[in-house]
């Protein structure tokens, strides 16, 4: 690995976030017997269960993969970053492109059929582009951000992600609907 600056406070007296880079030449990836993923440092340790988080999903997918460690988000540590996909060898490219496909399924809304509110949810119905599909959202501006200009990502109660890449690219009756209950 190597690291990036030696300074330890920000100018404001804060702690300073250190990046460790991984070297894409002398890290090793592997997948474990039971399906998870290793990963192999330089020096020879050794770390079982990794879980692989694109640090810019939508404008970067392909540079500056964090690598991590730990049972929960709350246990998690990272251990580095690979600064470019692209830089490392085929088979651990490949690997890590496994996870993050995994990890960053999302489902593009093609037609929104409807939504109703009960209970501090709002129950879609969708068409997408694997399908119909039906699942509760949170009413809360955190599971429907704005994506760019005009975009939307839907997060359903299981972490599952539905793209509205363009809302004004839906039709009129899909707009209707979504404008109905979402007014943020």
């Amino acid at each position: 690995m190597n690291g990036t600056t030696p300074e330890t406070r920000a100018g404001n007296g804060q702690p300073r976030l250190e990046v460790q880079f991984l070297d894409p030449v002398t890290i090793r990836f592997e997948r474990m017997a039971y399906g998870g993923l290793r990963v192999i440092l330089p020096d020879g340790e050794m770390h079982e269960h990794v879980r692989i988080y694109r640090a810019y999903p939508l404008s970067m997918p392909d540079e500056y993969i964090a690598v991590r460690i730990g049972d929960s988000e709350l246990e998690q540590r990272e251990i580095g970053m690979v600064r470019r996909l692209k830089d490392l060898r085929p088979e651990d490219r490949r690997l890590i492109a496994e996870e993050l496909e995994k990890r960053y399924f999302i489902h593009t809304v093609e037609r929104i059929v409807s939504i109703r509110e009960d209970m501090g949810y709002f129950y879609w119905e969708i068409e997408t582009d694997k399908g119909r599909q039906e699942f509760p959202v949170p009413i809360s501006p955190r599971y429907i951000p704005n994506v760019g200009a005009r975009g939307r990502l839907v997060i359903d109660i299981d972490g599952n992600r539905y793209d509205i890449p363009d809302l004004e690219a839906l039709d009129a009756s899909s707009q209707a609907i979504f404008h109905r209950h979402i007014y943020w």
